[in-house]
């Protein structure tokens, strides 16, 4: 009886210290992320780049001379947008750039990271902080010359 008392104790610790591992690497109160497929971080990848994506047929652009627009027709174009993948130590963002504002198309934290805050913009300044086992990390992206910048900023715990 004692016996059959010992292993359900020992079964019932191990499953519980199974659940609890777990929910370490997803938080107690964190929604879980899905991983992104294959097909959707190729399209994000040729976005970005400005490729065309594998599945549509290439086909050669024929060179033409393009007129260069006067200042007054400059002055009424939009801004020119420009997009990338901007990484750190502690995950990964997708910005875009029109003229001075950033926009965060995506984000996405490392393994063993978690997203605190995010200021999705659009806006002079957009940033996403991740919380890691060593403190916090905010990543920072303005639009300097309508490209995108990044400052890393790192607090650790002591």
């Amino acid at each position: 009886m004692a016996t059959a008392a010992w292993l359900a104790g020992a079964a019932a610790a191990t499953g519980g210290c199974l659940v609890a591992l777990s929910l370490l690497g997803v938080g107690v109160n964190a929604r879980p992320t899905q991983p992104m497929s294959v097909s959707a971080a190729d399209r994000e990848l040729a976005a970005v780049r400005g490729d065309q994506i594998a599945s549509t047929p290439a086909t050669t652009p024929t060179a033409s001379p393009s007129p260069t627009p006067s200042p007054s027709q400059q002055a009424l174009l939009p801004p020119r947008t420009q997009r990338a993948v901007l990484t750190s130590h502690a995950g990964s963002v997708v910005v875009k750039c029109t003229g001075s504002q950033a926009y965060l198309l995506s984000w996405s934290p490392d393994q063993g990271s978690q997203v605190v805050s995010v200021r999705r913009g659009p806006a002079p300044v957009v940033s996403v902080t991740f919380g890691t086992l060593h403190g916090l990390m905010t990543m920072r992206v303005d639009c300097q010359n309508g490209a995108p910048t990044l400052l890393v900023h790192s607090v650790h715990d002591e």
